[in-house]
């Protein structure tokens, strides 16, 4: 967004071994903060993602549902990929617009 005075403080959450349910915190133009999941595929359309509960929990969240994104990358290893912004896939879920499905539980093999 041009904002080089935040650079140094967009944080690849991952590559410190942090896992707060998205992958980069980064700034808007307002220099307000954004949390980014980064989905992507090699191909040149998603037609739908796998979000983990961690994800998902934190795309609820009332205090960052709004500066949630899910930033969807097409083309991601060619030269030219293209990037798709979602703003709070939260709302769309809960406005109906986009669909939630569970299709993977985890099974504990440890007894409680």
């Amino acid at each position: 967004m041009g904002r080089l005075d935040l650079v140094d403080r967009i944080r690849w959450h991952t590559e410190k071994g942090e896992y707060p349910g998205w992958d980069v915190t980064s700034f808007d133009e307002n220099g307000q903060e954004i949390f980014i999941e980064v989905k992507s595929s090699v191909g040149k359309n998603i037609s739908c993602v796998d979000l983990t509960a961690n994800e998902w929990n934190a795309a609820g969240n009332k205090r960052n549902c709004e500066r949630y994104f899910i930033y969807i990358v097409t083309n991601a290893l060619s030269e030219s990929p293209t990037i798709e912004k979602m703003r709070n896939p939260f709302g769309f879920v809960s406005n109906n617009e986009l669909q939630l499905e569970p299709i993977v539980y985890e099974l504990s093999l440890s007894a409680k």
